[in-house]
């Protein structure tokens, strides 16, 4: 129960990212968004890796603190960046624009299948390591999780390479 509303809660302010990265890079959004996904898999598969061995050798403080020191280049980067917002004449987003958003089959679809797929792949990442708990140590546990994890690396390298020369539909049908 617990981890359920922790998911939610946690997806509730996900949910905005990938929307947003998508709105201010519109005419790259297969790359960017691809680009995205390959960020997220290298640090997931390296946090556990990460993880282990700082535990095997110090406490879970070192593990926090080493994390925190290789988020201050990220900051830095992000911070110096420029930003510039598309200026589209969009109209502000409402609540009965959200409503009437919300009545669409197509969105009620994607809302859907994007709770079952998540909700799917969090299942794994919580049972995957739990589970070889069982017959292995919390490290190579771990481990296999990272292994699991590792393998988004490549296929989102590839998707970014490609999504822009052989489109959206093709690429989502291969």
């Amino acid at each position: 129960g617990g981890f359920t509303v922790r998911a939610v809660a946690t997806g509730t302010f996900r949910a905005a990212d990938k929307p947003v990265l998508s709105h201010l890079f519109a005419e790259r959004r297969g790359r960017v968004l691809n680009l995205y996904e390959l960020a997220w898999s290298v640090g997931a598969a390296a946090g556990p890796i990460l993880a282990t061995v700082v535990l095997a050798v110090t406490s879970w403080r070192v593990a926090y603190g080493l994390l925190f020191l290789l988020l201050v280049p990220v900051v830095v980067v992000v911070y110096r960046t420029p930003l510039s917002i598309p200026g589209r004449g969009e109209a502000p987003f409402t609540l009965d624009g959200l409503r009437v958003l919300s009545r669409r089959p197509a969105v009620v679809g994607m809302t859907l299948a994007l709770v079952t797929s998540g909700g799917i792949e969090g299942a794994i990442f919580l049972w995957l390591p739990t589970y070889l708990r069982t017959a292995f140590d919390p490290a190579t546990a771990n481990l296999a999780l990272s292994a699991y994890i590792f393998t988004y690396v490549p296929a989102r390298a590839v998707y970014t390479l490609v999504v822009d020369r052989v489109g959206y539909l093709n690429l989502l049908v291969a």
